[in-house]
């Protein structure tokens, strides 16, 4: 669920903010906009830095999908609003962010579309939990995503605690071998401790928004791996 944008048209689109704000504003735009979605950027004072050295770098320390929320929240100020031809470019930034979002979520739509509807249900309810900021519910989801698909892989009605030996036997079958049969139970298990200690049994209010991505992106991961070794003729 990662984002691409075009890294020339952000090159331009900073261009045009170092010369409307001071460092110090800089500053303070970056940062507080990073502490707003839990996240954390490299300037934290002007020092000897130059304004395009703040903004391109704290710009960069931010994931792709914070880039455009960053944005999308100068668009809010005046002084950038006022600019017609940096508001179009900034529309043109976000709406890129928009469709390479829309085209990872259609290309694991079209993945899960070959297994039973119901996890292709609870994937949709993963992402429309995610996108209204319910992070529970849609780490939950995400979560029985991967339990249903291994279940309808494997043949199986076990939880996804129990799905070790069963899956190593797939992964053998497969022809993985056992240096990365190993690599992935350790993604796996690390996925697992983390939904089990943080999501589980209560809000994950521990949890920051890149640390939340991270965890469906990881999740999204395992899928596609899932999938792929399953499609996989052996």
């Amino acid at each position: 669920m990662s984002v691409k944008i075009n890294p020339m048209l952000l090159n331009d689109i900073e261009d045009q903010i170092k010369d409307l704000f001071t460092g110090n504003e800089l500053i303070s735009l970056t940062n507080n906009f990073a502490n707003s979605v839990g996240e954390q950027v490299t300037f934290q004072g002007v020092g000897f830095n130059s304004k395009k050295d703040i903004i391109s770098r704290n710009v960069s320390d931010l994931s792709d999908e914070a880039k455009i929320n960053f944005f999308e929240s100068l668009m809010e100020i005046r002084r950038v609003r006022e600019d017609p031809e940096l508001i179009d470019q900034i529309n043109r930034l976000i709406n890129s962010g928009d469709q390479n979002i829309n085209e990872a979520r259609n290309s694991m739509t079209k993945l899960l579309d070959k297994y039973p509807d119901k996890i292709g249900n609870i994937w949709a309810n993963a992402v429309n939990s995610y996108d209204n900021s319910d992070y529970r519910n849609s780490l939950d989801s995400m979560r029985l995503t991967v339990e249903l698909l291994l279940k309808s892989v494997l043949g199986n009605e076990k939880s996804l605690e129990n799905q070790k030996r069963p899956l190593g036997s797939f992964l053998e079958r497969k022809g993985i071998s056992s240096q990365f049969r190993n690599l992935f139970f350790r993604t796996l298990d690390m996925y697992e401790k983390i939904q089990n200690n943080e999501v589980k049994h209560d809000v994950p209010d521990n949890l920051g928004k890149t640390e939340i991505r991270f965890l469906m992106n990881q999740a999204v991961i395992i899928i596609r791996f899932i999938d792929q070794i399953n499609n996989e003729a052996k």
